[in-house]
C-alpha cells in the first residue's frame, strides 16, 4: 500500500477536531486512500449522483470536509470544466487550476463561505463519525443553503457494523461504539439520515444506492480485509487503553480478528449513497 500523506501540509492541524480514534494523522490519510480506492471500485466511479452531464459542460462542486484531498484530486481532473471547492480543516495546494481549497472547521457549526444556491453538487463521505449529534442537522441545513435549486447533495457512510464475523470483532466493534458514543457521537443520526434529510424540508427527491463489500471471498474482499485490519491497527494506541487491554493484548485480538475474516465465508458489509435533490421552490 502507498503512502498518501506525504503530499499533506500537516502543521497546525488541530487534532482536537478530529473525532477519531486515532493519534497518527500519516495513517489516518493513508487508510482514507485505500477505502477510497475500494469504494471507487465498489460503486464503478467516484460520484453518483445525476449530475455527470453537466460536469462535463461545466458546473461548480463543494465537497464538504476534504482532509487528504482524495476524491477532488481525481474527479477535479476527470472534469475539467468545472470548478471544484473544498472546506477542510487541512490547507493544502491546489492540485490542479480548477480547485480551490479552503481551511475551515467543518465540525463546529457556522456558516459556509458561499453564498446562497451557489454549487450543483456538495458531496460529502464517510464524515459521520466525526460529527456530535448536536452539529449534524445544523450542518445539513447548511449544506441545503449553499446548494442550487435542482442541485444535488451526496452522502455516504458505512452503515451495518453489526454484521457477525466472530467474538473478537465483534469486541473490538462494540468497544469501538462505545468510543464513538463517549465521545458525543451517536450513529442514530446515520442509520436514520434520511429521515433527517426529510425533516429538513428541503429535498424534492431522496433516493439512496448500497454497495456490498465482500469480506475476504475475492480480491475486493480480500483488498477490504487489508483496509479493515490497516485500520484497527492503526487505533491501537487509543483503543487499547480504552478496552483495558496492554498493547499486546490488542496485537493478539487483531491476529484473531484476521483469522475471523478469512474463515467467516459470505459476509458483506454494506457502504450507502444517499442523493437528496434540493427543491426548486422553498
Amino acid at each position: 500500500m502507498n503512502d498518501y500523506s506525504q503530499d499533506i501540509k500537516q502543521q497546525d492541524i488541530k487534532k482536537e477536531n478530529i473525532c477519531f480514534p486515532i493519534k497518527n494523522f500519516d495513517e489516518f490519510t493513508n487508510g482514507a486512500l485505500y477505502l477510497h480506492n475500494l469504494l471507487q471500485h465498489i460503486f464503478n466511479g467516484n460520484i453518483g449522483a445525476p449530475v455527470l452531464e453537466k460536469l462535463q459542460t461545466g458546473a461548480k462542486v463543494l465537497q464538504f470536509g476534504c482532509e487528504a484531498g482524495i476524491w477532488i484530486d481525481e474527479v477535479s481532473t476527470e472534469y475539467p470544466n468545472t470548478e471544484f471547492y473544498a472546506v477542510g480543516f487541512i490547507q493544502r495546494e491546489e492540485s490542479s487550476e480548477n480547485v480551490k481549497f479552503i481551511e475551515f472547521d467543518v465540525h463546529k457549526i457556522q456558516p459556509l463561505p458561499f453564498s446562497d444556491d451557489e454549487f450543483d453538487l456538495v458531496f460529502t463521505r464517510d464524515h459521520n463519525c466525526f460529527f456530535r449529534e448536536e452539529c449534524f442537522q445544523g450542518y445539513l441545513i447548511e449544506l441545503f443553503r449553499v446548494l442550487k435549486p435542482g442541485g444535488y447533495l451526496e452522502v455516504g457512510y458505512q452503515f451495518n457494523h453489526d454484521v457477525i464475523v466472530g467474538p473478537s470483532f465483534t469486541r473490538l466493534n462494540e468497544a469501538w461504539t462505545s468510543w464513538f458514543t463517549a465521545n458525543g457521537i451517536n450513529n442514530d443520526f446515520i442509520l436514520h439520515f434520511e429521515d433527517y434529510l426529510e425533516k429538513t424540508e428541503k429535498a424534492d427527491s431522496i433516493t439512496h444506492q448500497i454497495g456490498n463489500i465482500p469480506v475476504g471471498d475475492n480480491s475486493c474482499g480480500e483488498f477490504y480485509n487489508d483496509v479493515a485490519l490497516y485500520y484497527f491497527k492503526s487505533v491501537k494506541e487509543v483503543m487499547a487503553p480504552f478496552m483495558g487491554m496492554s498493547f499486546k493484548e490488542y496485537d493478539e485480538l487483531i491476529n484473531e480478528i484476521e483469522k475471523e475474516f478469512k474463515g467467516c465465508g459470505k459476509v458483506n458489509f454494506k457502504q450507502k449513497r444517499v442523493f437528496a435533490r434540493k427543491k426548486f421552490f422553498l
